[in-house]
């Protein structure tokens, strides 16, 4: 009677760990990592201000003044005893009280300028006429690119007069046309015909 009982006892355990191995016929026992949720796309980006954006573009608030390539001081250069290369600017006015402010002078040539501060050429005139340093910038075969005081631009009913000193006698006045721009960087159109000495340019004959 004890043996039977003990092999009934073994028998059952057999059966019930069988049972236990075998998947049900409901059960999926591999996880699917494919259908998941769907999350935040961290790849979408809110459209905000764009942070370069800082320097917005203003037509026609800069003027670039360029030397005329064959001025006789640039080829042979200046051998005076001052030397003043190109063209020398003592300031220009836009209207009335609007001058030259954040200039910068380049593409200048090789020659030596005893005038290469483009700082020279802000402000108010303060030139004699004559050739003399710290007064003028001279082009030197270049570019120089102003804004105006006060953050104007120019427009089609604006006059611009530009100051160009000439030799020592005042008759020596060497060539430079003007264009308007729209950043220091570039962005240049609206091309004077060139001219020299001092010169009023109306903005209706620029647009």
């Amino acid at each position: 009677m004890k043996n039977m009982m003990k092999s009934l006892v073994m028998a059952f355990g057999v059966v019930a760990l069988a049972a236990a191995c075998e998947p049900g016929a409901g059960s999926d026992t591999t996880t699917d990592n494919t259908t998941g949720t769907d999350g935040v796309d961290g790849t979408t980006v809110t459209d905000g201000v764009d942070s370069t954006d800082v320097d917005p573009v203003i037509e026609n608030s800069v003027i670039e003044l360029e030397d005329d390539p064959n001025n006789s001081t640039l080829s042979p250069c200046d051998t005076g005893t001052i030397k003043s290369p190109g063209a020398d600017i003592d300031s220009a006015e836009l209207n009335s009280g609007e001058y030259l402010t954040s200039c910068q002078l380049t593409g200048t040539t090789s020659c030596e300028s005893d005038s290469d501060s483009a700082s020279q050429a802000e402000g108010t005139p303060d030139a004699t006429g004559k050739e003399e340093t710290g007064t003028y910038t001279s082009l030197n075969g270049g570019l120089l690119r102003c804004r105006w005081s006060n953050g104007s631009v120019v427009t089609s009913s604006d006059n611009i007069t530009v100051i160009e000193i000439g030799g020592t006698s005042g008759t020596n006045v060497e060539q430079y046309r003007i264009r308007l721009c729209d950043a220091l960087a570039g962005g240049c159109q609206r091309e004077s015909a060139y001219a020299s000495g001092e010169v009023s340019f109306s903005g209706s004959d620029l647009f």
